[in-house]
This record gives structure tokens, C-alpha cells and sequence, in this order.
């Protein structure tokens, strides 16, 4: 039976400080952690671990015998980092598989090695050259331990690690027609392009870029300088340093934060990966989030309603403008971190920064949309069309206030709350779906399913908009550990089409999305339906969703004759491709009339 000792460090400190809430503060973490953590161990050990029927909670006999062990069992990893530790002080000997893109095979990669073969002159490196694609696919397979490659690719079995920042080009004489304007691909039809070989990273980038899901980037600008009005506020450009890794929720002893490739030992990056993210309740806990990142000097990025918020921080710049397109002259006001306060608009675009400048971001949700806790992100302009997107943001933490959604209205709240319901429910059933994120997933939606009603009753109950809050917690960890499926391509499809809120479209396109896939997921939905305490999981997604008004899609300004357009973007969006069952575009235009 394998056993994950962070949960055996959640049960002691439980023992030892006999509160969740006190073994909580002793991890750095948060008590629905904690408390997640121990759940999940007695449902491994099938027996209760601890009594909670007291004021103070104590170890049932079960308990008392697991602690005398799993104290051991905490020590002798202990002595095993450290000897690891002496281990790591001497010199690197050995064999390290390399692969590298074309791109950086030619220019980065050779320097990196020169200088890493004076430093560790007994440790061989073999490495091969190829395209992007076929390097990610190798270190999927273990055949290379690492890759260095021009682009990062959306792949569950491979973690990536941006270190260099490049920037592709549209090149043309300057005598040309096209040099310095702004033109759109269609401009491009009849000339003749040199391009990168298929399966290179960079090619995305310039012609057939897969923005959000193999989307084509619709324009490309052709001078450097401006690229738009900044609504930034001093100061600016400074410069940046990267801060560190984040702290693991949970950690195990004496658990570091890797180094850095400029150190002096090789960075040891392992497939399968993610970035932990540091997660605090209560606004107060801001400063010290920052602290443990190193962020020292943040931009602030919020509505001009949110950006008035006491943060108890200083910031160094403000952008005000949300939602916005301005993605790179944001960035350059970045300083060393960026904070995003409000809704999902606000975060993605706070991610949107935090990829282009290289640093790490530190949520502060105001909705219960969940975007703190993925890397991608989408990019809109301020009419809240969508304008593209992508990966690599640097997830630092996220500081939950359930205060800042007092304030939230009636339709933001039902869409939003049922955004992250529509998380757990395809959590649960996409490609590549696990056992952590289905935990997550079930508690979200019982937390969501129970407090949503209760909310929309009583807005100002700071109770229940906590309990809410923490549902939508974990179906965005449930969201971070899996993927999207159908109901979120439609969803996405729609929104970017005509600028609709995204958690209402949701709330519409989830019933369908779950009738769909009844047949490919029967166990999936049943255990959705179950969190939610119905045998129809759609009919009661369908009644949460009326709370907020939200009943069809005519009611949206959607033009019916658009239907089969907007059904032939959604099967190409990547959420439509993990979906269960295959959706075709005919299938997924007879679900958008069925809710239109």
C-alpha cells in the first residue's frame, strides 16, 4: 500500500496540536487541506484516525498506534534527505539524456553546455536535436530526461519550465508594402512565406498558432515600439529578478525549492510535475504570501472599482484597464510580481503578464470563477471579445477573502459559482482524469451544490459566501489537476464569439454537456449527480442556473443562424477534443438548439 507522507505530516500535527485549525497554521496551509489530507488518509487506511465529537480532537486507538509509526516513518525520510543532501555535495558523474529543439539545439543549447561541461567535467551529455513535438513526446516517454524546446506544448505527462525569453518575428524588406503596419493574415494570402518545418514550437506562433485550441492569430504587427496605450501607473521599469519557487502545500520535511540552472548543481525537472501554490484565507495573509515569493515590488491589476481595495501591501504600479488586450505594455510594469484582483478577467489577464514578464502571480479572487488556478488564460479586449491566449503563467499563490464577494451581484454570483461547478463536473470525467482531482471535484460540488440556494437567498451572509467560496476552491483544484471538456469549448466558443459572460454560458451549456456525455460517463455523471444530491444532474444544474436568470441562449442576443458556426469553433477547442465522447460539429449544433 503506498502512503504519501505529507499526509501522515497533516495527521501528527493534528495529533500534537489537537485542532485542524492549529495544525493547519503549523504547515502554512490551509484547514480544508489539512482536513482533506486526513479524510483522504483514513479512506486509504479504511478506519477513523481521529475522534472529532469533542472539544478537542483526539486519536482513536487506530490513530494512537499510526502515530507511534508514521513518526518513524517521518524520521527516516528525514535521515534520507539529508543523506541525499551530502550526496548532492560532490561531483555530478553520469549520463544526462538531452533533447533540444531546433531553435535552441542551434544557439542557447551549445553555450549552456559549454559552460555546464567546465563546472562538471565528469558528468557526459548526449544530446539530440529534432523538432519540438518529438523532443515533448520523448521526455513523455522517458526516453529523454529533458528537452529543451522553443515553446511549451499542452501535454499532462510533461512539465515545463520557461527560462529564456525569445520573441518570433514577421520579417519583410523594407522597401515592402507591409513594413511597419499592422496587417491580418488574410493580407498574407498570395505571398510567399518561409516557415518552419512541421512540429517546430515556433511555428504556432507566427502562422497557424494555437491560441487557446488551434485558434488562428488573426494579426501580427510589423514594428516594434508602442504597442498601445499603457493604463499603467508609475513606476515602471525596473529590474526584474525571478522570484522562488512557491511553497508546497503540505510539504514534506526539509522539501526545498529546487535550484536554479545558473547554480551550481543541474536542475533536476521530473515529467508529471506541477507547481504547488501557496493558498491563505483572510486578506491580512497577503503581505506574508508576497513575502514567502520574494515579491517586493507587484503591479496591481484590478477594475478601477477593485483597485481602491486595502491590500495592506504597497504596489508599485496599477493597471486599471480590465478587461484588457495590452498585454505587453502591462508587462513592462510588472517589477517583480503581479497581483490580480477580481474576477476572471482580472486574473487571466494578471497570468497574461505574469508569462510575458517572467513572474510569479498572486490571485485575490473576488467571483468564485476558479482562474486562479490553471496556467492558461485568455486575452480580451475591453468589449470582452476574445483576442487570444495561452500558457505559462507563473502561479505563485492565492489569498481567498470571502468579504470581496459581498458585494458580488445575483447573476455574477449564480454564473461564476456555476463556472466552477461545471470544473468539477468535467474534472471528473476528461481525458486523463485522476483520482486527486476527482476528490476535489465531489467536495466542490457538494459545497457548491448546498451553499449556492443559501447565498441567493441571503447575499450578505459572509457565512455561507465563505462556504461557497471554499467549494469553488476546490473545483479549481480540481480544474488545476485535470482538464476541460465539452460544456467549457461551448462555453468558450460562444463568449469569444460575441463577448457573453463566460460563467453564463457555462450554466446553459453544462446540462447539455452532461446529457452528452451520459452515455460515454455513466459512473462520472452519477457521481456528480450524487455530490449534488439528485439522480438528474442536469435537471439540478439547470434549476441553480434559473437562480441567476439564465435559462436560453436566445435570451443572449445569439443569432439562431450562427448555431452550426458557432458549433464548428467548439469541436476545435481543445476541451472539445478531451471530451469522453467525441463530439461532432452536427452533434454539438443539435445542443446548442436543444438550450437555444
Amino acid at each position: 500500500m503506498l502512503m504519501d507522507t505529507r499526509q501522515l505530516a497533516a495527521f501528527c500535527a493534528v495529533v500534537e496540536r489537537k485542532s485542524f485549525s492549529q495544525a493547519a497554521e503549523r504547515l502554512g496551509v490551509t484547514q480544508p487541506a489539512v482536513s482533506l489530507q486526513i479524510r483522504s488518509l483514513e479512506q486509504r487506511l479504511g478506519r477513523q484516525l481521529l475522534d472529532r465529537s469533542g472539544r478537542r480532537v483526539e486519536p482513536t486507538e487506530a490513530g494512537r498506534r499510526l502515530y507511534a509509526s508514521a513518526q518513524r516513518v517521518l524520521a527516516a525520510e528525514e535521515h534520507l534527505l539529508e543523506e541525499l543532501d551530502a550526496d548532492d555535495e560532490g561531483a555530478i558523474t553520469g549520463t544526462l539524456e538531452l533533447g533540444a529543439s531546433t531553435g535552441p539545439g542551434g544557439t542557447v543549447v551549445p553555450l549552456l553546455l559549454c559552460e555546464f561541461q567546465e563546472q562538471h567535467p565528469d558528468m557526459r551529455v548526449r544530446l539530440t536535436v529534432s523538432d519540438t513535438q518529438t523532443v515533448v513526446d520523448r521526455v513523455a516517454e522517458r526516453e529523454l530526461e529533458l528537452g529543451i524546446v522553443g515553446a511549451g506544448r499542452r501535454h499532462r505527462g510533461v512539465a515545463f519550465e520557461p527560462f529564456f525569453r525569445d520573441e518570433v518575428v514577421l520579417v519583410c524588406p523594407s522597401g515592402h508594402r507591409f513594413a511597419g503596419k499592422m496587417i491580418s493574415l488574410d493580407d498574407l494570402k498570395g505571398e510567399k512565406l518561409i516557415v518552419m518545418q512541421e512540429g517546430a514550437g515556433v511555428r504556432p506562433a507566427g502562422v497557424s498558432a494555437q491560441r487557446g485550441a488551434r485558434r488562428t492569430r488573426r494579426r501580427l504587427h510589423l514594428a516594434s515600439g508602442d504597442r498601445g496605450r499603457s493604463c499603467c501607473r508609475p513606476d515602471c521599469r525596473r529590474p526584474r529578478t525571478r522570484a522562488r519557487s512557491g511553497a508546497r502545500d503540505l510539504p514534506r520535511p526539509r522539501e526545498r525549492a529546487q535550484r536554479d540552472a545558473g547554480g551550481a548543481r543541474l536542475r533536476r525537472v521530473c515529467t508529471g510535475s506541477s507547481a504547488r501554490v501557496i493558498v491563505r484565507w483572510g486578506l491580512a495573509e497577503l503581505p506574508g504570501v508576497l513575502g514567502e515569493l520574494g515579491i517586493k515590488q507587484p503591479l496591481l491589476v484590478a477594475s478601477e472599482r477593485m483597485a481602491g481595495t486595502n491590500l495592506g501591501v504597497r504596489t508599485a504600479a496599477r493597471w486599471t484597464e480590465v478587461p484588457s488586450d495590452q498585454v505587453a505594455a502591462a508587462a513592462e510594469h510588472a517589477g517583480d510580481g503581479v497581483i490580480a484582483v477580481g474576477g476572471g478577467s482580472a486574473i487571466d489577464f494578471g497570468k497574461a503578464i505574469s508569462a510575458a514578464a517572467d513572474v510569479p502571480v498572486v490571485s485575490v479572487p473576488t467571483t468564485y470563477a476558479g482562474a486562479e488556478w490553471t496556467s492558461f488564460y485568455g486575452i480580451r479586449d475591453p468589449e470582452r471579445r476574445m483576442r487570444g491566449g495561452g500558457a505559462g503563467a507563473h502561479l505563485g499563490g492565492v489569498v481567498y477573502e470571502p468579504a470581496l464577494t459581498l458585494s458580488l451581484p445575483r447573476a455574477e454570483t449564480v454564473g461564476t459559482a456555476l463556472n466552477a461547478l461545471a470544473h468539477s463536473a468535467e474534472a471528473l470525467y476528461v481525458e486523463g482524469h485522476n483520482a486527486d482531482a476527482d476528490e476535489h471535484a465531489l467536495t466542490g460540488a457538494r459545497l457548491i451544490g448546498e451553499w449556492l440556494p443559501r447565498v441567493v437567498d441571503s447575499p450578505q451572509d459572509l457565512a455561507a459566501r465563505t462556504k461557497l467560496l471554499e467549494g469553488a476552491m476546490h473545483s479549481g483544484m480540481a480544474l488545476g489537476g485535470s482538464m476541460l471538456a465539452l460544456g467549457h469549448a461551448i462555453a468558450q466558443a460562444l463568449g469569444g464569439r460575441y463577448g457573453l459572460p463566460h460563467g453564463a454560458m457555462n450554466a446553459l451549456a453544462l446540462p447539455a454537456a452532461l446529457r452528452f456525455n451520459a452515455e460515454a460517463a455513466p459512473e462520472a455523471v452519477r457521481r456528480f449527480g450524487e455530490a449534488l444530491g439528485t439522480d438528474d444532474p442536469a435537471a439540478r444544474v439547470e434549476e441553480l442556473a434559473r437562480l441567476g436568470g439564465f435559462e436560453r441562449l436566445r435570451d443572449f442576443g445569439v443569432l439562431e443562424e450562427e448555431l452550426a458556426e458557432v458549433a464548428a469553433a467548439t469541436v476545435e477547442r481543445a476541451g472539445a477534443k478531451a471530451n469522453p465522447r467525441p463530439p461532432t460539429a452536427a452533434g454539438v449544433e443539435e445542443l446548442l438548439r436543444s438550450i437555444y
